[in-house]
């Protein structure tokens, strides 16, 4: 498995703004997740979400490196973002590792493995969008946004409780989407807004479990509003608040 999430890591570190060499990596995690076929609706959507970051976010992270360059030369490894990808396609191939460990029940623990690619995922959704080019196609963005979310929520509910509930993901993912609207008005950089966006997501994921599971009560939501006007703070604080 680690062979696995390896090949479709390097292909993607040095995929060097080639599609051809994208589309070969993502053409690796089809046949690692469908092989065996057995298990792959559960996680069907992380694992869709998991090929678009890749496919968006290593398009942007190599569209200012050297493309006419070929693998390995100076000006390629040493480029400003070559570092950067490779810390991208680690990320990327330690959610798909996660994905498939889970998928095929390799871990014993897989509830807090699931949470943990769960949150990277939406962590990468909001940081792809915060950096994103807001002058063209906002909405068309936003909406994306907006689904992944939803999928991601969805998701999470079935998997947590096995609950369908489309209407409480739609919620979810709504007052997900008012925070960003919100959020994205504020000059505090993509990197404080992402991590303004997953706190608000995180929280509401937290106040499901303990709602779903009969345990929701005045303290808890108490120690969850405190811990985002703490966190909130310190966001605020860190951030240049720079136009």
């Amino acid at each position: 498995m680690a062979l696995k999430t390896g090949i479709f890591g390097l292909l993607l570190a040095f995929s060097n703004g080639r599609w051809s060499m994208v589309l070969l990596a993502i053409s690796a995690a089809l046949f690692f997740y469908f092989k065996p076929f057995f298990n792959t609706k559960q996680l069907i959507a992380s694992f869709t979400i998991l090929l678009v970051v890749a496919w968006i976010g290593i398009s942007v992270l190599t569209a200012a490196s050297y493309q006419d360059e070929s693998f390995f030369t100076e000006e390629y490894v040493f480029g400003n973002n070559f570092y950067f990808l490779l810390l991208a396609a680690f990320v990327l191939g330690l959610i798909l590792f996660l994905i498939l460990g889970t998928k095929n029940l390799v871990f014993i623990h897989r509830q807090p493995i699931y949470y943990i690619f769960n949150s990277i995922l939406l962590l990468a959704v909001f940081i792809l969008f915060f950096n994103a080019d807001k002058s063209s196609f906002f909405l068309l963005k936003y909406i994306g946004t907006g689904l992944a979310i939803f999928y991601l929520f969805k998701e999470f509910l079935f998997y947590s409780f096995g609950l369908k509930k489309n209407l409480i993901a739609a919620v979810f993912a709504f007052l997900t989407l008012q925070l960003v609207w919100g959020v994205v008005l504020l000059p505090i950089g993509f990197i404080n807004s992402s991590a303004l966006a997953l706190l608000f997501a995180l929280v509401l994921q937290d106040l499901a479990i303990y709602h779903f599971s009969g345990n929701l009560t005045r303290q808890v939501i108490l120690r969850n509003i405190t811990l985002v006007a703490i966190l909130a703070v310190i966001i605020f604080a860190s951030s240049n608040w720079s136009v």
